[in-house]
């Protein structure tokens, strides 16, 4: 199962045809059961693979949210090996750059902390994609806390 999630994380990196394919074909709900429930090599693959799905189509990135991906890849973020942990913050990363209610979601799943931690205590590839996501989530309750102005 983990070869395949890392087979499914390459091919998702040949642009949005592929993507949506994975995601027509089921892919996943089963992505986010391995994040929360594989062996280490399984989670970083998984993660992987989400966080190649999570590159900024609003329909695939929603859909990731419905496949409950939020609170494994949290946890994998807190608990995984480094590059589980560098996977799991990428796919929050490029998911924090969704609307409003995915940032919600993402918060309410217990995200912030582990990617706060992972700022300091990371490597420098887990460390980078913790600061992106955290920068896009403040960015964004910057934003929403603006005063509307005609």
């Amino acid at each position: 199962m983990e070869n395949a999630a890392g087979a499914l994380g390459n091919l998702a990196t040949g642009g949005a045809a592929i993507q949506a394919a994975i995601v027509a074909a089921g892919g996943l709900v089963p992505l986010a059961a391995l994040v929360r429930d594989g062996d280490a090599q399984g989670k970083e693959n998984a993660a992987g693979a989400l966080r190649n799905l999570a590159t900024g189509d609003a329909a695939i990135q929603a859909a990731i949210v419905a496949a409950g991906a939020l609170e494994p890849l949290a946890a994998l973020v807190r608990d995984g090996d480094a590059r589980g942990k560098a996977n799991a913050a990428g796919a929050l990363a490029n998911l924090s750059t969704g609307d409003a209610a995915i940032q919600a979601a993402i918060v309410a799943a217990g995200a912030l902390v582990p990617l706060a931690a992972l700022v300091p205590d990371g490597d420098a590839q887990g460390m980078a994609r913790a600061v992106a996501a955290l920068q896009s989530l403040a960015a964004a309750a910057a934003l929403a806390s603006q005063p509307d102005v005609d």
